[in-house]
């Protein structure tokens, strides 16, 4: 390859990273039709608020451990460094859940670079480089604040001292970043895979899945989690090495380590979290550049096809258990055929289905644990499920109409208003 070659496409990757950037705020932020960056701040700000407050929370937590014994006061800390641990994970998680579709080019990528003079590997690196920068900047928006809020309060216990504050500061921001890294990173190689060996379809239901189990979890997560990492933290300093399957455990050990706290156990995981880091992040390169002009091609002659098959099968569907007058009828099968065809109708609809689940959830492992759940014969707590599931359809209907699918399609309405 010619220096100049390398130049253009040096030139090529920088111009290509900053609209890759954008166009991934607009597919998680679903803000196509204004400013993304606003939508952004926003976003990070909400994510990162629920941890900040956790964080200051622990203020109460450390003074009540002012005269607690040293193991005590290690494992109540190790619960909490995996809690934040996690839920910067499943932060992660849903960013690339959120961003799911944008991550690969797909035909009308294809359709406008396809025929410019731009190699089909810089296209596929200009886009992974836009995801890995969206992916950085919004770990640390939600890890940065936690970790110098928690980490004071935890330096403040006498068992450590307020002269460790830079150690554990340190050594927040690595286990945090470094784990919502890895699994942005292995979510990246599962998008790849996915889109190499299944298709756009199979992808596609894919990230609606990992976006219903993200939102689910990360509602749970405030519920039932810190009882049960204190109890994982417990396992880990009693040197339990059944704990070492669990991701979350390797980057607390790496928190240890830093710290300067860490036992043979800790030391093990650390090593063994810093190779998935190094594995995940050199997996994920060859995903994306290999095979990116084959990906390219064929996103070209499957889009149309795929799309229009998945629309055809759905609107049938309703259409055959739906009896009303033909103007209704018609309505209601446009209605359907625009939700389905616009994944941020369905996105924000999988949103509040995932709430309904973590909330019914939430109520029957309650029940369960005041040992008043029957199944046997009708009981308020079972019959409340439906019911729960039932009001976050309609809010989550109601928020999608209130979003346009088309706006340049709504001409028809606005010239001839349907009389039902």
């Amino acid at each position: 390859m010619k220096p100049g070659s390398w130049k253009r496409d040096w030139l090529q990757f920088r111009l290509l990273s900053r609209d890759a950037v954008r166009q991934l705020l607009d597919t998680a932020l679903f803000s196509r039709d204004a400013d993304p960056i606003e939508f952004a701040i926003w976003m990070m700000a909400l994510v990162a608020t629920p941890t900040a407050f956790f964080a200051m929370q622990q203020f109460r937590t450390f003074a009540g451990l002012h005269n607690a014994p040293a193991d005590v006061v290690e494992e109540v800390a190790l619960g909490l460094r995996l809690f934040f641990i996690l839920y910067g994970m499943l932060a992660s998680a849903l960013l690339a859940a959120l961003t799911w579709d944008a991550l690969f080019p797909d035909g009308r990528d294809q359709e406008v670079v396809g025929v410019l003079p731009v190699r089909p590997r810089t296209f596929a690196a200009s886009r992974l480089g836009a995801a890995v920068t969206v992916g950085l900047v919004f770990s640390a928006a939600v890890n940065l604040p936690a970790a110098l809020i928690f980490s004071i309060f935890h330096a403040g216990h006498p068992l450590y001292g307020g002269g460790q504050i830079p150690g554990l500061v340190t050594g927040h921001v690595l286990a945090t970043m470094l784990g919502s890294m890895f699994v942005f990173f292995s979510l990246l190689a599962v998008r790849g895979l996915a889109a190499i060996m299944f298709g756009t379809r199979a992808g596609g239901w894919l990230g609606a899945a990992l976006q219903l189990i993200t939102v689910v979890l990360m509602f749970e997560v405030f519920f039932f989690l810190p009882g049960v990492l204190s109890t994982l933290g417990s396992r880990i300093l009693s040197g339990d090495v059944t704990a070492l399957w669990f991701p979350p455990v390797w980057f607390a050990a790496l928190h240890a380590w830093v710290a300067g706290s860490a036992n043979q156990l800790l030391e093990d995981a650390t090593l063994r979290g810093l190779i998935a880091v190094a594995a995940a992040t050199l997996v994920v390169v060859p995903i994306y550049l290999v095979p990116a002009g084959w990906l390219g091609r064929r996103a070209l002659e499957t889009r149309s096809r795929e799309r229009a098959a998945a629309t055809t099968f759905v609107v049938q569907s309703v259409g055959s258990i739906t009896r009303s007058t033909p103007a209704v009828r018609a309505v209601l099968l446009f209605a359907v055929a625009s939700l389905v065809r616009s994944r941020r109708h369905l996105t924000i609809l999988a949103s509040y289905f995932g709430i309904a689940v973590a909330v019914s959830i939430a109520s029957i492992l309650t029940i369960e644990v005041r040992g008043s759940f029957v199944v046997d014969r009708p009981f308020e707590g079972v019959l409340a499920v439906p019911l729960v599931f039932v009001f976050f359809g309609v809010m989550g209907l109601r928020a999608s109409f209130r979003i346009p699918t088309e706006v340049e399609a709504n001409w028809s309405f606005r010239m001839a208003p349907p009389s039902l």
